[in-house]
């Protein structure tokens, strides 16, 4: 019997359990016949998938499965197909409430609006110390590798909404709302840009309104 994930008849899988916000288990992984185990949300695995659960890394993943819009994949699902440096971005599972971007006095950070910039944009943010929560600081609890997606990934999520809710549901998450969404990118020291996801626009607003927040993340495919 070989070591990967089957065996050369194909009878074993892989599979990994994840918890509420999409992580997977630390630990989880078992060999198994047939189908997923009946309790928990569980995944089987075609590859080696490695789950490094220490705070301030990102997850790596290898995988043979297809990469469609919609599908789970590494603890969220696929909500892109632009591959970036062997990287594809994924949305949580769950929305995290109505937050403000920030409070008190604020400045503008020089955040950027393209893809994969909402984890260095969310790292400006947390760094100046406004009081939490916030849009970005919800994104981190718990996990440290999840972001406030900047304005052109907030976007991805909105073009690709039938699909990725679609994904969210079948894997007993929240759907995106029909409402109005922060971006981690500034239009200026006072005001960032929001998304409707009724509408579809774009528009700055002030950073002390309260809009919800979906997390993003890139991974390795």
């Amino acid at each position: 019997m070989g070591t990967g994930s089957r065996d050369q008849r194909g009878q074993f899988s892989t599979m990994v359990r994840y918890d509420g916000r999409g992580r997977i288990i630390p630990g989880s992984n078992i060999l198994k016949k047939g189908q997923k185990p009946q309790e928990g949300r569980w995944q089987k695995k075609d590859a080696y998938e490695c789950c490094n659960s220490t705070p301030g890394t990102t997850t790596t993943t290898t995988s043979s499965q297809a990469l469609n819009v919609g599908t789970f994949y590494s603890g969220g699902i696929i909500a892109s197909d632009t591959i970036i440096e062997g990287r594809v971005m994924i949305a949580d599972l769950n929305d995290l409430g109505l937050n403000v971007w920030a409070t008190g006095t604020t400045f503008s950070l020089g955040t950027q609006a393209g893809l994969t910039e909402g984890q260095p944009n969310t790292n400006l943010i947390l760094a100046q110390g406004y009081p939490t929560p916030n849009a970005a600081s919800v994104c981190r609890v718990g996990i440290f590798d999840w972001d406030l997606p900047s304005k052109d990934e907030l976007n991805e999520l909105y073009v690709n909404l039938t699909a990725i809710n679609a994904g969210i549901s079948e894997n007993g998450g929240e759907p995106i709302s029909n409402d109005l969404y922060w971006s981690s990118t500034e239009f200026d020291s006072n005001n960032s840009w929001m998304q409707s996801f009724i509408k579809g626009y774009q528009s700055d607003y002030n950073k002390f309104n309260l809009y919800y927040v979906r997390a993003v993340r890139w991974v390795n495919i």
